[in-house]
């Protein structure tokens, strides 16, 4: 029984951070329910992300506030600065902050190995770690990174020619609305200024659209 545990919630979180291939490898793999693994480990970098951000938060917030109303209180702005106004630029100081965006981002990336893990039983190793593994593989298999190189090129030229499909659509029903007011709008059949020919073609145009 508590090898059991030790595998699944002290090994096991710890390993969940690696991506699949080298998880598999691991001696005592098989020991651990990966699925509880893995969201205790997503469990874990949410709540560690949850208290970076409180801690960075203390540390820029907190310290500008005090400060910049001290100099407002002492007149060092030279103009009347607000209570309100100090703290929105400490926000603002705070949400620019590389630090908090690295936190940010792995607020959300906890919260994905979380719920994934834990509903679907999908353990995703970190981003970078992934990353490393799939860089290392290709490199050691030539054979599948053309491969891989191939399909992507496909993908793209299909997202291309998609768009541009749908560009020539788009451009296509705009000139034909265009000309339907040119043709049915300020100058309609009964307008003198259009020769007959071109006032019967264009009546028949218009109860066509």
């Amino acid at each position: 029984m508590w090898t059991q545990f030790f595998w699944t919630y002290v090994a096991g979180p710890v390993a969940a951070l690696l991506p699949e291939r080298w998880r598999r490898a691991l001696p005592g793999a098989e020991r651990v329910h990966w699925g509880r693994a893995g969201a205790v480990s997503g469990l874990v970098e949410l709540v560690a992300a949850i208290v970076g951000l409180g801690y960075q938060y203390m540390r820029i917030v907190v310290p500008a506030i005090d400060k910049g109303t001290e100099s407002a209180l002492l007149g060092t702005f030279h103009v009347e600065v607000t209570e309100h106004q100090v703290g929105g630029i400490a926000l603002f100081v705070f949400a620019l902050h590389p630090l908090t965006w690295l936190l940010a981002y792995v607020f959300g990336e906890g919260a994905v190995r979380l719920f994934g893990a834990a509903f679907t039983e999908d353990v995703r190793g970190i981003l970078p770690l992934y990353l490393l593994e799939r860089v290392s593989f290709l490199a050691s298999h030539p054979a599948e990174s053309k491969t891989m190189a191939q399909v992507v090129g496909r993908n793209v030229a299909s997202i291309s020619e998609t768009v541009r499909e749908r560009a020539m659509v788009a451009a296509q029903g705009s000139c034909g609305r265009a000309a339907y007011h040119e043709n049915c709008g300020g100058r309609d059949s009964g307008d003198p200024g259009v020769p007959e020919e071109r006032r019967l073609g264009t009546a028949e145009d218009c109860a066509r659209g």
